[in-house]
């Protein structure tokens, strides 16, 4: 898989950039298409029972094209179905997709925690109906060791799990 990325960033001709219409064409093309998967994970969401928050923190998370959009590019370019600059779009959105999210989803988690503890209307552990949920078949849950500056997630964590099951936890 490394080769396979290295491979594709070298095909990239990053020179497309400095195009101002290919530059605002990536700008364009990230910004919709991280519209459209945020709203489908916030319909998603309320859908099953989530928050407006929950459901954006879903959408969030989800936002990162990373490899698929990259395997995606080069199947397309392989073909002849893109362009050497559209190619250079779809690479460059699918990596500042995957480099924004990060930063994105912790600031979205926070906004959780914080509307949890000052007691808000929306709870990050607000209880959707159990029956439409994956987690209600849980029995057990394998859970790695963690220091404590990761105590706080993992609470959080199995908080919403529990919400679900009442699995067994075993702590690795």
């Amino acid at each position: 898989a490394p080769l396979f990325f290295a491979a594709t960033g070298l095909r990239v001709n990053l020179a497309n950039l400095l195009r101002p219409e290919v530059a605002v064409l990536t700008i364009a093309f990230l910004l919709v298409a991280s519209l459209f998967k945020i709203s489908g994970c916030i319909a998603g969401g309320l859908t099953g029972g989530l928050t407006l928050k929950e459901s954006f923190t879903v959408g969030i998370g989800a936002n990162a094209f990373g490899a698929v959009g990259i395997i995606v590019g080069v199947i397309g370019r392989q073909l002849g179905f893109l362009s050497e600059e559209l190619f250079t779009i779809v690479v460059t959105m699918s990596l500042l997709s995957t480099a924004i999210t990060p930063q994105l989803l912790k600031r979205a988690f926070a906004a959780l925690r914080t509307d949890t503890i000052s007691g808000g209307n929306e709870s990050a552990c607000s209880t959707p109906d159990p029956r439409y949920s994956w987690l209600s078949g849980v029995k057990r849950i394998l859970l790695p060791r963690v220091d404590d500056k990761h105590l706080e997630q993992l609470a959080f964590l199995l908080k919403a799990i529990g919400t679900f099951t009442h699995a067994e936890v075993t702590v690795l």
